[in-house]
């Protein structure tokens, strides 16, 4: 069940307007039920079921075995803790990453076989296999996971009720793309009744339409640009690189956020808040502050589960204690930290897919730049006072958000780019100038006429607007402040903007959200 679909549409209202109906306990039975049945209209439901079922179930009872707060052997309770662990992470590498291990395998320990007809030895690769994951596999088990860390370390007590697990894992806004919640934050939303709200299920609608709104008037629209440029990038250069991955980043953007516009809003009309993922990033002004805003579940989870800890490890320490003796105490501080961020880096990469792309453009790259600001950041300082820049001129900042832009862009080619070596060969066409600057003939060329690029330039500027705007305020708040008219009219407004100017129709089949492929 598609999320840009007229039978996810009535879902939601359906749910809706039957949950605020029930009383307290029938409403978490209601919301299981329907989070059962969307399971089952996915690619792979029997999978699905089965595998967040299990793990479900895994998380839930060793928590209740390791909860710190009960008394017992530590090392027992370590032990139940590592087995689910290493069960869960074991599920999500057999489904998300089985292909790449296979890879790793064929390098490590190759296939040697007979030649047909001459004996000799040949060295062949083992096969891919083809195994649908289950719907959502990479974000439900770092939530569950997440939750049983907390548990094992003491946080908070383990939930003996499992319907409130089972709901915290099944939850079906947060199945598709997230964001990566963390149990004491819906937890009481489980635990009491939701009453009827008239505003927040409005806030909550018109959240909705705005994540559809970005999803098929701009990222739909942007597509199309992206998809010829990247399909056949052999034959474009320049400017017209630089363009397709620039409009890869506007494309990807307003397809995951909007992916999160319209579960948050969903959830929102259930009354439960979910957490935000997106803080206006296209205003950050250093790859640091973007990732603070850009996809904030995951990163904080990293940062949480994986930074942390290692930074606190005997080895790390260890390694800090020496790297002190051996560089001062000023710089050795630093090793275990970058070392930690290192592999919070590389995490990521490799949580975004199996495969070396991943790794470097959603990973390494970014962790290069961040450690490279930090590092000539006295530099820079001296460099602008030296030339007496003031830096806190709107110039200035619009020129820091620009350069992010652009730095990150540079990730986002590996990130779209199929391989490798294709990202590479793209970044050299980058960098010849044979095929001239961008023409309004050009542009009409690559899948769009004037009326549609035209369309995606004006849909572009509102997002601008309405994002500049909640950088300063929330916006659903003002819009809400606002007379009873003039809300009916951005509502409505909205509504008929996505019906009219909608990439849809008949022969027409909305692509899927690309962080569904996660």
């Amino acid at each position: 069940m598609g999320l840009v679909t007229l039978e996810f549409i009535e879902f939601c209202i359906v749910v809706t307007a039957v949950y605020y109906f029930l009383p307290g306990i029938l409403q978490n039975l209601w919301l299981l039920g329907v989070s059962v049945y969307y399971i089952l209209q996915s690619e792979a439901p029997v999978r699905t079921l089965i595998f967040l079922g299990g793990v479900t179930v895994i998380v839930y009872l060793a928590g209740l075995a390791a909860d710190q707060s009960r008394e017992g052997r530590s090392t027992l309770k370590k032990a139940v803790f590592l087995a689910a662990l290493l069960a869960c992470l074991g599920f999500l590498l057999y489904f998300k990453y089985q292909n790449f291990l296979i890879d790793v395998l064929n390098l490590v320990s190759p296939v040697k076989s007979a030649a047909a007809g001459t004996g000799a030895a040949v060295v062949s690769g083992r096969p891919h296999v083809s195994i649908a994951a289950p719907l959502g596999i990479s974000f439900y088990t770092l939530q569950l996971l997440g939750y049983l860390i907390d548990v094992y370390t003491g946080k908070y007590q383990a939930e003996r009720n499992p319907l409130k697990i089972a709901l915290f894992g099944l939850y079906f806004p947060q199945l598709t793309s997230g964001p990566i919640n963390r149990y004491n934050d819906l937890e009481p939303y489980f635990a009491a009744r939701r009453k009827f709200d008239p505003e927040g299920i409005a806030a909550g609608a018109l959240r909705f339409v705005w994540g559809l709104f970005k999803k098929l008037v701009i990222s739909e629209r942007a597509a199309v640009l992206v998809n010829t440029i990247f399909g056949a990038y052999e034959y474009y250069n320049g400017l017209y690189i630089l363009f397709g991955v620039s409009l890869f980043a506007v494309q990807l953007y307003t397809d995951f956020s909007g992916c999160m516009d319209i579960v948050m809003g969903a959830s929102k009309m259930l009354g439960i808040p979910m957490a935000e993922n997106f803080d206006t990033p296209v205003f950050s002004q250093s790859v640091t502050e973007f990732w603070r805003r850009w996809h904030i579940t995951l990163g904080t989870w990293f940062k949480d589960y994986v930074m942390y800890p290692l930074q606190k490890s005997n080895l790390l320490q260890a390694i800090g204690d020496k790297s002190k003796k051996a560089f001062g105490k000023k710089k050795g501080k630093k090793v275990p930290l970058y070392l930690a961020m290192l592999i919070l880096w590389l995490g990521v990469g490799f949580w975004h897919g199996g495969a070396i792309k991943y790794v470097i453009g959603s990973g390494v790259l970014h962790f290069t730049y961040i450690v490279i600001g930090r590092e000539c950041k006295p530099l820079f300082d001296k460099i602008a006072a030296l030339l007496h820049i003031d830096t806190e001129t709107a110039g200035f900042r619009l020129f820091r958000r620009v350069r992010t832009f652009f730095l990150v862009c540079s990730g986002f080619m590996f990130f779209r780019a199929d391989s490798v070596r294709m990202a590479l060969g793209m970044y050299r066409s980058l960098f010849s100038w044979n095929a001239g600057i961008l023409t309004l003939s050009g542009l009409t060329g690559l899948g769009l006429d004037l009326q549609d690029i035209f369309v995606l330039v004006l849909a572009i500027i509102l997002l601008l607007f309405v994002e500049n705007i909640q950088q300063k305020t929330d916006i659903t708040k003002a819009i809400a402040a606002q007379n009873l008219p003039a809300r009916w009219m951005i509502c409505l407004g909205l509504v008929f903007a996505t019906m009219i100017f909608g990439m849809y129709g008949a022969n027409y089949d909305a692509a899927s959200f690309i962080y569904a492929n996660f």
